[in-house]
């Protein structure tokens, strides 16, 4: 009995975890995965509306990344290259460090239904596809986060040759991602110094009842 009752709580926790990691992998469907750092160096994404393409449809493994960016609603430009398809999060208008709390992606023309899949979870725990309006398919990563400062990889796999995966649509290309701005210090010192009172009254509280 003991036995049987250990097999039904390991399937319970496989059934459970499973769908956090959204929509499963097919064979043959292009795919992006998404994951933490690396130790090379990595190409700064200073704005939250971009485009990364992928010259050979798979990325890094048989062509670089290239980055485009938009800036105040400008069109697109190349400004990087990055070998390994790994990037940094420095977005920070107006000197306001921002940090990306989901991370959608437009691909027009995939050549099949995409699917999303984690490298790891060190930046987010959630992938998810769905559709655009201008006909592309869509891969949105979320629950969590990629902090300011920090980096991060991604990758292409199994799409048409010069894929574009970014902004929507990509001829204004407004945010493709949602960010936050990174709390000032004197907010978390008031943070953390709330929780430090309310437990020491809790404590107090506790002793003068007993």
């Amino acid at each position: 009995m003991k036995s049987l009752r250990i097999a039904a709580l390991g399937l319970f926790v496989v059934l459970w975890a499973t769908p956090a990691h959204g929509d499963s992998m097919k064979p043959g469907d292009p795919t992006i995965k998404q994951g933490g750092g690396d130790p090379t160096s990595p190409t700064p994404i200073s704005s939250p509306a971009f485009y990364i393409e992928s010259p050979s449809g798979s990325s890094p493994a048989s062509s670089a990344c290239v980055l485009f960016q938009s800036f105040f609603g400008a069109p697109p430009v190349m400004t990087g290259t990055s070998p390994d398809c790994f990037f940094a999060n420095v977005i920070n208008p107006s000197g306001t460090g921002q940090n990306i709390t989901s991370l959608t992606f437009d691909v027009l023309n995939p050549g099949g239904m995409v699917t999303c899949a984690l490298i790891n979870t060190i930046n987010f725990k959630t992938c998810t596809t769905g559709s655009f309006d201008d006909g592309g398919q869509m891969v949105t990563f979320s629950n969590g986060s990629i902090p300011y400062n920090t980096d991060f990889n991604l990758q292409f796999i199994g799409f048409p040759a010069n894929t574009d995966a970014g902004c929507s649509p990509i001829s204004t290309c407004p945010p493709n991602t949602t960010t936050s701005p990174v709390p000032e210090p004197g907010t978390l010192v008031l943070f953390f110094g709330g929780i430090g009172a309310l437990l020491i009254g809790r404590r107090l509280h506790a002793r003068n009842l007993s």
